[in-house]
């Protein structure tokens, strides 16, 4: 994916080529109007942020800052399991933990000019604004995706508020109008979804590749799929009993083979 505000195509890529016939012009797209409930702008005017879920294994991210708001990102990062790089002069107790246990590579030594290069992400996360403005300004140059602690403005991507559910995860976002916003509708949404929605994910991708090989057909798998989440499976995970669940599953997705 391409980065927004200045990280896109050149201004005129999408114009035809000289003597090319121009396209005709789309018919019938009522189908895709947004709804009323995704609109194209946020209710302050400005562009929608894009949902999106990162595969982060291996790739670097780099955090700017040492204290206590870089080791909350730092928290989160930890289990996509990227290669970390925090550029401090000094680290929070939690970091240098992180850093004596080989879980972080620590630069220690204030921001540089430089320090983000080969980076996907980039996290300036320091209380000196002019040291995250000049993060902001290298990660624009390179081209990588940066969020800038307290500077929505700033930020290419946010970070919103998550609830994790084993491989199930709720991501709630106020578009950066209010985080503790955010994390109260993550904390009304925690009592309804609870730990057994994230087994209930396991057992859904043990069934899924028994769709893969049962079905060579993608709609007719997909329609299978969506059948096989079901009530009664759900009520076999909260009592404990993953055997019927797996039963129940298999007689589910089995059952549209007809």
């Amino acid at each position: 994916m391409q980065p927004h505000d200045g990280f896109g195509a050149h201004a005129g890529a999408d114009a035809p080529a000289r003597g090319a016939r121009p396209e005709p012009a789309a018919r019938n797209v009522d189908h895709v109007a947004p709804s009323p409930s995704f609109g194209a702008t946020d209710p302050a005017g400005g562009p929608r942020l894009y949902p999106a879920f990162l595969r982060l294994a291996e790739a670097l991210v780099v955090v700017v800052g040492g204290g206590a708001v870089a080791a909350r990102k730092v928290a989160l990062l930890l289990p996509c399991q990227p290669t970390l790089r925090v550029v401090a002069p000094q680290l929070c107790p939690a970091l240098r933990d992180l850093a004596d246990r080989s879980e972080i590579t620590w630069v220690a030594r204030p921001y540089e000019r430089g320090d983000l290069a080969g980076a996907l992400l980039a996290f300036a996360a320091t209380d000196d604004p002019a040291t995250n403005r000049a993060v902001w300004s290298e990660a624009r140059r390179r081209r990588i995706w940066v969020n800038v602690a307290d500077d929505p403005a700033r930020c290419t991507f946010t970070v919103p508020a998550v609830l994790q559910r084993g491989g199930l995860a709720v991501a709630v976002s106020s578009g950066s109008a209010s985080p503790a916003l955010a994390g109260l509708v993550r904390d009304v949404l925690a009592q309804a979804v609870g730990p057994e929605y994230g087994t209930l994910a396991m057992l859904m991708g043990e069934v899924r590749q028994q769709a893969q090989r049962r079905y060579a057909d993608r709609a007719r798998r997909e329609q299978a799929l969506r059948g096989a989440v079901a009530e009664d499976v759900l009520a076999a995970v909260r009592r404990g009993d993953l055997d019927a669940a797996r039963a129940r599953l298999a007689e589910l997705v089995a059952g549209e083979d007809e």
